[in-house]
């Protein structure tokens, strides 16, 4: 219904009540549990008013949200929840699957991107009886279930009907950042830009430094899209000039090499789509790399064994950082992420098929620590780290290798490969939003072999919402080959 009559049938209606007698009655008898299921009957009774809407302006202020959301302690638990965030991701999702229900099974078109990443919740669901810890298994899998559905199915279901929609989604994303970056730095300059205050200065809106910068590079290439569309007039453009300046600037006191790694390989993708190098070529070269690499393994591995530029020194530059990517001697947190993925292949040697469960990593690695591999930042207990220290395996690919298990990891690659295979294009016939969307991903996906962040709100939405875009032309070949 879009017609603005409220309409709930009788099924609805009577699930409802039911709900509503049950929550008096828990509420009743155990009343520390009052206030939160009255808080779900608010939640649920406002996705069945939105299911009835268009979506369009709940996602706008859900996507506000995303960035000026703060953690916010829950009483009586050690639990907390992201202000306004969190709930409205919440009530969205329900509102979307009421409507998804109510919609009949004939007018619901899957591509095969969409089976796979349904497929891949699945396979996650079914490792839970076998986690480590249940509970948080059950938690995660909420959250990641809630980002899912809100950030891939609803975004996709908008964005065929409304195609412009992601781009004022960005519009707000880009604003938001183009203002706080510059009291960022303003706070950062009174710490004289020491990089140990790079993640303090963000707070509460972002956890640390590696995620603000994450979400900032995501922004790059829809700006740099903008900037170079010749149909603007001038007035945009300088604005969009501006904004790609302050978010490089911003970027770079980030002091996050995976970053500006995933930025470097970004540029080097689109040089060799501009200069039209084939897969063939490219593969030749790729090929040539890694045999070169291979014979002259030894002397790299002196070499990073001699390497002594050390990211964390007061006096690091970004070319200095840049070289201690390649540190293995002195560099703790190089060492840290080698103690960390080695942590990982061991869970994973342990328990390959169904792995130590959503989100306890960060509790199941640590007596998998060898002392040989340990560093000063190593953490022997997952209680009370101090700030600086935490994280999980700073990997995607071997998180979830190592909390979920072979399967869901191959149906993730599989996902992944089927959004981007498709996309056989010339640089030149690529739309702006496709640009922006495509450099996008690959930006994050060389980011992911450094850190994860498919767990948090902002960047989840980034990524999700990118493989939407790369997914509408590829479910559109498919609906014309079926014809």
């Amino acid at each position: 219904m879009l017609s603005g009559q409220l309409v709930i049938d009788k099924k609805a209606g009577l699930l409802l009540v039911a709900y509503s007698l049950v929550a008096i009655a828990v509420g009743f008898f155990v009343p520390a549990y009052f206030l939160f299921f009255l808080l779900m009957s608010v939640a649920i009774l406002s996705a069945i008013i939105i299911s009835q809407s268009n979506f369009v302006a709940v996602s706008m202020v859900t996507i506000a949200s995303l960035f000026f959301s703060i953690n916010f302690p829950i009483p009586g638990t050690e639990a907390s929840i992201r202000l306004p965030s969190e709930p409205l991701l919440i009530v969205s999702a329900l509102a979307f699957l009421i409507r998804m229900v109510r919609t009949p099974v004939s007018k619901i078109k899957l591509d095969k991107a969409d089976k796979l990443i349904i497929l891949l919740m699945f396979f996650l669901a079914c490792t839970i009886p076998f986690s480590s810890n249940v509970i948080i298994s059950v938690k995660a899998y909420i959250i990641k279930a809630i980002y899912v559905l809100n950030f891939y199915f609803l975004s996709k279901y908008l964005l065929r009907q409304y195609p412009r929609l992601c781009t004022y989604w960005m519009y707000i994303l880009l604003a938001a950042s183009v203002i706080c970056i510059p009291y960022f730095i303003y706070l950062h300059a009174a710490y004289d830009f020491n990089k140990d205050a790079a993640g303090t200065v963000v707070k509460p809106f972002f956890n640390d430094h590696t995620l603000y910068s994450c979400f900032l590079a995501f922004l790059v290439p829809f700006t740099l899209t903008k900037i170079f569309n010749p149909t603007r007039s001038l007035l945009p453009t300088l604005f969009f000039i501006f904004s790609a300046i302050v978010l490089i600037v911003g970027i770079y006191f980030s002091s996050c090499r995976a970053t500006w790694l995933g930025l470097l390989a970004g540029a080097a993708l689109w040089l060799a789509m501009y200069l039209r190098i084939g897969k063939k070529l490219g593969v030749v070269i790729l090929l040539t790399i890694a045999v070169y690499a291979a014979f002259k393994f030894d002397e790299l591995m002196v070499s990073g064994i001699r390497n002594r530029f050390d990211s964390s020194a007061r006096t690091a530059d970004i070319e200095v950082q840049l070289k201690s990517v390649a540190n293995l001697n002195n560099d703790n947190s190089n060492l840290e992420r080698i103690n960390r993925w080695s942590c990982a292949l061991r869970m994973v040697a342990q328990r390959p098929l169904y792995g130590y469960g959503l989100g306890n990593y960060q509790f199941a690695y640590i007596p998998f620590q060898l002392k040989s591999e340990m560093t000063p930042i190593s953490i022997t207990s997952p209680y009370n780290i101090v700030e600086g220290r935490g994280g999980t395996a700073h990997n995607e690919w071997l998180l979830i290798l190592s909390e979920a298990g072979i399967v869901p990891f191959i149906i993730l690659i599989l996902f992944i490969y089927t959004v981007l295979r498709f996309h056989n294009v010339k640089l030149a016939n690529m739309t702006a939003s496709y640009k922006a969307a495509f450099f996008g991903a690959v930006i994050f996906l060389v980011h992911t072999l450094f850190n994860n962040f498919l767990d948090t709100d902002k960047v989840a939405f980034l990524f999700y919402t990118s493989l939407v875009l790369l997914t509408l032309p590829l479910a559109q070949h498919e609906r014309n080959a079926t014809k």
